[in-house]
């Protein structure tokens, strides 16, 4: 069983603070001169190390994200009937995107899909 499935619990739990913003910062001319971006509590960044080190992580996820979805998928609706090549897919691109978009995670913990992800993650588990 992966350690990841201990993290279900952590995300269940609506009264943790997983996150908080960093306001945006303002010039002398009130200009903004830092965009606010999120701080991500220390138990969610252990549960993105651990899913890093998980060997779930596909290089080829876009590849086959692109392949395999329809164009303007939302890729959190396909978690649930998702096989393990495409399910697996979706999970390095949530691990992934908040490289690509400051917030990413945020939105993601908010729209509960690292819930969804560590759901289907357990069945997956349960069936191997």
């Amino acid at each position: 069983m992966t350690i990841l499935l201990n993290y279900i619990s952590y995300f269940n739990n609506d009264k943790n603070e997983f996150y908080t913003w960093a306001p945006s910062r303002k010039g002398e001319n009130g200009h903004i001169i830092q965009i606010g971006y999120p701080i991500y509590e220390e138990r969610f960044m252990d549960f993105i190390k651990d899913a890093g080190k998980s060997g779930f992580l596909r290089h080829d996820y876009l590849d086959i994200i692109r392949r395999r979805t329809p164009k303007g998928a939302k890729l959190e609706d396909l978690i649930d009937m998702a096989d393990e090549e495409l399910f697996y897919s979706i999970f390095t691109f949530f691990i992934r995107g908040e490289r690509f978009c400051d917030g990413f995670w945020a939105k993601a913990i908010d729209d509960k899909v690292f819930l969804k992800i560590l759901l289907k993650l357990q069945l997956l588990q349960g069936a191997n």
